[in-house]
This record gives C-alpha cells, sequence and structure tokens, in this order.
C-alpha cells in the first residue's frame, strides 16, 4: 500500500506521524530519526524554560542563536546553544511569558558560561530592542555581526529560503544532532503550504524553527570566514583537491622529535 498512498501518507496513517495540513518541510523520514534519537536526560534552569542536554566543553566554541517575542503568552522567546565543533545541540530555552530584559539576562549569562559564545539575534522586530540591552546595558561583547557590520541577523524574504535550506540540509544530513523533543515537535508542524510558503501549520509555533536555523546559518558563516576555510577554498580553486590545513604548517613534519616538542610547548602555552 505504501506505494499507493506515498511516503506522506503513508507515516500519517500507518506510522502514526502528525504531518499537519500540508508538506511537512522536513521530510518524513528524518523527523523519525530526529524522534527516535531525541535525549530525555537533560537538567532544567529558570522553571524547566531552559534545557540543558550538555554542559559546557572549555575547548569547544558555541553559538547562541536566538528568536525574541514579546512574552505576553502569545510567540515564544526561544533560543538554542549549539555546539560548533560536533553540530550538538546543548541547550534549548522556549518561553511565552518571559520580559524582554530578563530574556536578555539568560542569554547573557548562559552564552557567559557557554565559552563567552557567539549570540546572534534575528534583527527583525523586537530583535533590535534584544540586541540593544545585550550590547549597550548588559555590554556582552560576543555579539554576531553581518558582512555590514551590524549587529544580529536581518531576516528577509530574500534571504529566508536561503536560511532554511541550510538547516534543512543540516538536519537531512545528520550534521546537526537534536536532542530536545520540543524542537523536534515544532519541525514536525512546520509545513509548506499550498502557496509554497514556510511556517508553521495553522494554531502551532515555529520560534524554535527559526531560531535554530538562524543557530546553523550562523555556524556556516562563521566557519566559512575563519582562516582554514579560506584556505581551503583557495586550494579548491587551484587544485580542485581539499586542502590539509596541517599540511601548511612549518609543524607539519613530525619526524624530528624537536619540532614535535616544540609545537606542543605553542599549543600548551599558558
Amino acid at each position: 500500500m505504501k506505494p499507493a498512498l506515498g511516503d506522506r501518507m503513508w507515516s500519517q496513517e500507518y506510522e502514526c506521524d502528525f504531518l499537519g495540513t500540508g508538506d511537512t518541510f522536513i521530510n518524513a523520514d528524518t523527523l523519525r530519526r530526529m524522534t527516535d534519537n531525541t535525549n530525555s536526560k537533560f537538567s532544567s534552569r529558570y522553571n524547566n524554560r531552559l534545557r540543558v542536554f550538555k554542559e559546557p566543553d572549555q575547548f569547544h566554541n558555541y553559538v547562541i542563536a536566538v528568536d525574541a517575542s514579546f512574552g505576553r503568552e502569545q510567540d515564544y522567546s526561544a533560543f538554542h546553544v549549539l555546539n560548533m565543533y560536533n553540530g550538538e545541540q546543548a541547550a534549548e530555552f522556549y518561553s511565552n511569558n518571559v520580559s524582554l530584559k530578563s530574556f536578555a539576562k539568560i542569554i547573557h549569562d548562559e552564552a557567559t558560561k557557554y565559552n563567552l559564545g557567539h549570540v546572534v539575534v534575528e534583527r527583525n522586530g523586537l530583535g533590535l530592542a534584544l540586541i540593544e540591552e545585550l550590547w549597550d546595558e548588559l555590554e556582552y561583547e560576543n555579539m554576531w555581526c553581518d558582512d555590514k557590520g551590524e549587529i544580529g541577523l536581518l531576516v528577509t524574504l530574500k534571504n529566508r529560503d536561503t536560511i532554511l535550506s541550510v538547516l534543512e540540509e543540516g538536519l537531512r544530513t545528520s550534521k546537526y544532532k537534536i536532542n530536545s523533543e520540543r524542537t523536534v515537535h515544532e519541525l514536525q508542524t512546520f509545513i509548506i503550504t499550498e502557496t509554497g510558503k514556510m511556517e508553521a501549520d495553522e494554531g502551532y509555533h515555529d520560534d524554535l524553527v527559526m531560531s535554530l536555523a538562524i543557530g546553523m546559518y550562523t555556524c556556516n558563516q562563521i566557519f566559512l570566514k575563519s582562516p582554514i576555510a579560506i584556505e581551503t577554498l583557495k586550494e579548491d580553486k587551484s587544485t580542485k583537491t581539499v586542502a590539509d590545513p596541517i599540511g601548511k604548517s612549518k609543524y607539519s613534519d613530525f619526524s624530528s622529535k624537536a619540532k614535535l616538542k616544540e609545537y606542543m610547548k605553542w599549543v600548551l602555552r599558558e
């Protein structure tokens, strides 16, 4: 019966997947795999609004991706803490009754805890006020800026599809590990409407989805501007092969114990 029904109807009728009134933006196989791999073990803070799946690793970098709301029990304020080293969702915040000032303070404290992580705020509407609170009042310095040097990420009709395509590709290829059931649930009700628009199904929300997409997009942008990526792209253009970042180092040949000792002294310097 599966060929006759199609993947979507089969998933809804026989796999007990809720797929909403339109086609889900993330395909059913990916959603099923993500559902099977969520993590029910977490610590919570701020009355379970923040769920922590992984405490900060001192050697890893993190992105804190934020979507703000007014905190009037309508839309939700949300942020994800993403580990840039392995793509794992380390923590997730979700609340529709937190004030802007309280939200900013929580972001500041958690980002500081996660090794002064890169904070990226959607620079639309209320996001501007949140950026001002974080930058001017709380003086959090590691705020992500766009190519024009403006703090935050402005999501427009022009770049929204690109940001969401990064989300889809990152989840489909398992580049990112999503631990939270709340996030997966929102992804299950994030659909493509008949007009082709990608949004939350009627009666549902997409704040976790959009903040996750912003986080993945920002991780990509940070990597693409890193020295290793720039060198790799240069090498790829000239030789069509992937550059070895260590191969360019004067310490690439560790046959000499003296070289290795000098290299380790540099790496472990205090």
